[in-house]
């Protein structure tokens, strides 16, 4: 009984910081990919106008 308890909660805790990651990669990736996208198009607009 004493033993099963640490396995638990390091399942647990690995759940909390999978989750957590997961969450933090759908929040976060989307808009610095985005962010970087407009960047390039922007660059890409400015060589066009430029050539």
């Amino acid at each position: 009984m004493h033993g099963r308890k640490p396995i638990f909660a390091t399942l647990v805790s690995d759940f909390i910081d999978f989750t957590r990651d997961l969450f933090y990669r759908l929040l976060l990736e989307p808009e610095s990919h985005a962010k970087r996208r407009a960047k390039r198009m922007k660059k890409s607009r400015e060589e066009k106008l430029k050539g």
